[in-house]
């Protein structure tokens, strides 16, 4: 007896050495067998099979005996491509779409499952942050499997960061500004708030385009003071004119670009308390740091930009400082608001001399 194995294509050609048990000769013979062409359709069966042997002579004896066809050969089996998901910072999972797995079989038909759901061939889920390998396993009907594998990579967007710090021209560091970030469209996508010591910094994703515009909008009377208003009536009256473009654009305290008794009435009547706040200009302005002006004596008559637009980043922008203008400080008594927001409860105990 024997055992048929049949090939890649679901074929077996018997050869008679595997049936023959010892056929001896005087002389040189042949061995053949019939039948000894098998099918998938054979797997299983119990075949009797006839052994012929014939010498030189033409002398020839046979015997009969029996084989079985077995199917030992895997399903070829496909695996879909790698994939990689990268998903937005903070998020800890993704939807991957894969290809489904293939196979074929030399004769039968063949299951395919995979190791992470039910899908079967389809592996398409949500994904875990980071690498999963899939493991397609596929079983034909004689329970013959060959695996595979597919690598799953879900990896959050790398992001830039963009940081410097807010100060006058003084020096001094100006907390509690507004680092507002819009998008393309001009979308608000979020607000930083500049520190103690005037830093800010914030993350975006790669490949962002984004604008940042400082405000501080509050205690429009810090670092106001006479010593300011003289020092602007003399610059109006050419007697003692202001020596930085950031003094200049200061005392332009009702925003009309030109430097007048309006802006000196205006700025008196907010240091003595008939107006509240400046009625036409915010209590600060900001220039980025490395902007230079094109006529320092008269920047009033320039566009100078009070945002910076950052596109299509790829690379981290560090140190992108802000020059901080406080409207009606011309001599640099802003305090900067160094306090920090909240409400703290003082007590006092008086002691009173009998």
């Amino acid at each position: 007896s024997g055992i048929a194995y049949l090939d890649e294509n679901g074929e077996a050609i018997l050869n008679p050495n595997v049936i023959d048990n010892g056929a001896s000769d005087n002389c040189d013979f042949s061995l053949s067998v019939f039948p000894n062409s098998f099918d998938c359709d054979n797997i299983g069966d119990t075949i009797i099979v006839t052994l012929t042997a014939i010498d030189s002579s033409g002398n020839e004896d046979d015997c009969m005996t029996f084989v079985t066809v077995a199917d030992t050969i895997p399903p070829d089996l496909w695996c879909p491509d790698d994939q990689l998901l990268v998903i937005a910072p903070g998020e800890t999972e993704g939807f991957v779409a894969i290809d489904s797995a293939m196979a074929i079989d030399n004769c039968t038909s063949e299951s395919i499952v995979n190791n992470f759901n039910a899908g079967g061939p389809d592996a398409s889920d949500t994904y875990p942050l980071g690498n999963t390998l899939v493991v397609f396993t596929a079983t034909d009907d004689f329970g013959n499997e060959s695996d595979c594998l597919t690598e799953i990579i879900v990896t959050n967007l790398p992001t830039q960061i963009i940081a410097g710090e807010v100060y006058t021209e003084y020096g001094t560091t100006i907390n509690e500004a507004l680092m507002i970030v819009t998008d393309a469209a001009g979308d608000t996508i979020l607000i930083d708030t500049t520190n103690m010591d005037g830093e800010y910094g914030f993350s975006l994703p790669w490949g962002s385009t984004a604008t940042v515009t400082p405000e501080k909008d509050n205690n429009h009377l810090d670092g106001v003071t006479t010593q300011s208003a003289i020092l602007i009536q003399r610059h109006i009256l050419f007697i003692d004119t202001l020596d930085s473009p950031f003094k200049i654009i200061a005392a332009d305290i009702n925003d009309d670009g030109v430097l007048s008794t309006g802006d000196l009435v205006e700025l008196i009547s907010v240091i003595v308390g008939i107006l509240p706040e400046f009625l036409n200009n915010t209590s600060y302005r900001f220039i980025p740091e490395d902007y230079v002006f094109i006529n320092r004596l008269n920047p009033l008559l320039e566009n100078w930009p009070e945002y910076k637009t950052y596109i299509n980043m790829t690379q981290d922008s560090l140190n992108e400082d802000w020059i901080a203008i406080k409207i009606g400080d011309v001599t640099g008594s802003t305090s900067g608001m160094r306090y920090v927001s909240g409400e703290v409860e003082f007590f006092a105990e008086v002691n009173r001399n009998e």
